[in-house]
């Protein structure tokens, strides 16, 4: 064969899919006088195909120049005759499959009685013809993820066809229920995490009614979480971290039992618990509640709770995994601590340590019991200095960026500078009482002393707590709505039904 190239640029339409460069160049046979040949295999050698011939005239023809030829499929008339439009690419392609004798095929173009120039081929495409064993994906779940697609203009290579069969070609971000073949494959999870999303969740997704897992995390949507996410009965599991996500998260989303939310990393939202409330200008509205006060009453009912289980429990007992992904923080900022999987007991007569291998949160672990295995109460005092210093900073325990990577070691560093505005979530715009965040944040340093017997007791530290509390409350003012009395009342509802088992 002979290469044939085009000196000028070749009109392609988009749907043809041909690079300017395939689409420049062709191929001839070595004489005038021959036919062009193209073989390949297929497999299995029973399998039909379709093909896509595209033609364009690459050469300038003299006037009594002619073109014109036929195509044969192994030996077969295919299609012709055909002249090849100048600098223009036209696609000939196949209505009905075809199939190869054992698999052997052979295209041939074959130049006509009046052609004068040898036939030419630009490019060719087979495709093979594949029988699904399942059946098409539920067309409600397809009319859905495509008006996701359209929503935010994905543009996904493998986002064409069907998404979830066959299996080998499932839509990228996408999982599928496909195990039963009498019945459509439906889509439970998809994963748009960092694929440069704008605007607001879309209520398209509301139509995936099959979801399991939705993952729309490292975006950058904004507005209101929607409460159509808690009506898709198989939703359990939400990811919207590293957005720009406003407003709080509705009550039928907080409620829903069994759900897995992640809203960390929205600058416009403040967490503490897994619940998040509105931290813009609607703070002074009916129901809002300044953020000290609601970190002081999270922070107070863990605390009971600990201190529950430190002084009410026969035997004592040490939670050992305290954090804040362990405090459950709903609505109404009602607390309770979760996850008693490492909870220990401890001798009752004058134990003051059990001697275990060590489990635990790296960051929330207390580093004496890390050296030297001796678990004691005061491990629980440690890692409760840890989340209360994570809930008044409101910024992550390791973060390398910073100048010293633990929330511990960097707030200690602010409070030798006397910064304690560095310190404060950002975000509170000042607005507390100094006396009372410097006493909760000199409460939790000294949780964090090195030596476990130099900490206080979970006894003291709920009494520091109330005292900041009070404090805080007694500011008074029209941006508090939330009383005293019903701060403390909220403060309370620690659910000492959960009975821990010790191991």
């Amino acid at each position: 064969m002979i290469r044939v190239v085009a000196m000028k640029k070749i009109d392609c339409k988009l749907d043809q899919g041909l690079p300017q460069g395939v689409a420049a160049t062709g191929a001839t046979p070595l004489n005038d006088a021959e036919t062009l040949n193209i073989t390949w295999d297929v497999e299995p050698p029973t399998a039909k195909f379709y093909t896509y011939m595209h033609f364009a005239e690459l050469q300038t023809l003299r006037a009594n120049d002619t073109r014109e030829f036929n195509t044969t499929m192994n030996g077969k008339y295919s299609y012709g005759p055909y002249t090849p439009t100048p600098l223009k690419i036209e696609t000939v392609l196949d209505v009905k499959p075809e199939e190869c004798d054992e698999g052997a095929c052979i295209l041939q173009l074959v130049g006509t009685s009046k052609s004068t120039l040898p036939p030419l081929l630009n490019a060719i495409e087979a495709f093979t013809e594949i029988n699904f064993p399942q059946m098409e994906t539920d067309g409600d779940d397809v009319y859905s993820i495509k008006n996701v697609q359209d929503s935010y203009g994905l543009d996904r290579i493998s986002w064409q066809g069907d998404p979830c069969v066959p299996i080998q070609f499932l839509w990228d971000g996408l999982n599928c229920d496909n195990s039963d073949n009498s019945t459509p494959p439906i889509i439970t999870s998809l994963n748009l995490s960092s694929s440069g999303l704008v605007g607001t969740i879309t209520q398209a997704i509301q139509n995936l009614t099959h979801l399991e897992k939705l993952d729309l995390s490292n975006n950058n949507l904004t507005g209101e979480i929607p409460e159509f996410l808690a009506d898709i009965k198989s939703l359990l599991v939400i990811d919207l971290s590293g957005n720009n996500i406003t407003g709080s998260v509705p009550p039928s989303v907080l409620q829903k039992k069994g759900m897995k939310l992640n809203v960390d990393n929205n600058p416009h939202l403040l967490c503490t618990g897994g619940s998040c409330v509105n931290s813009g200008e609607d703070k002074h509205k009916k129901n809002s509640i300044i953020v000290p006060v609601v970190a002081s009453i999270a922070s107070l009912a863990v605390l009971i709770g600990l201190e529950y289980l430190h002084n009410g429990c026969t035997p004592p007992m040490v939670h050992r995994d305290v954090k804040t992904t362990n405090i459950l923080l709903n609505e109404h900022f009602e607390a309770k601590l979760a996850d008693f999987g490492l909870s220990r007991s401890f001798p009752t007569e004058g134990g003051t340590h059990v001697s275990t291998v060590v489990a635990g949160t790296p960051g929330y672990l207390d580093p004496e019991y890390y050296r030297t295995n001796w678990l004691t109460e005061k491990s629980d005092v440690y890692s409760f200095g840890i989340v209360l210093l994570e809930i008044i900073t409101n910024r992550h325990v390791i973060d390398q960026s910073r100048e010293k990577a633990h929330i511990a070691e960097w707030v200690g560093l602010m409070l030798i500078k006397g910064d304690i505005i560095n310190i404060m979530d950002p975000s509170l715009n000042g607005d507390y009482d100094s006396g009372s965040v410097w006493k909760a944040v000199e409460l939790a340093m000294s949780c964090l002393n090195p030596s476990s017997t130099r900490r206080p007791t979970m006894t003291q530290v709920v009494i520091g707590l109330k005292e900041c509390l009070a404090s805080e409350n007694s500011r008074g003012g029209a941006s508090r709505d939330m009383d005293s009395k019903s701060s403390i009342e909220v403060s309370m509802t620690f659910d000492t039904d959960v009975n821990p088992t010790a191991r």
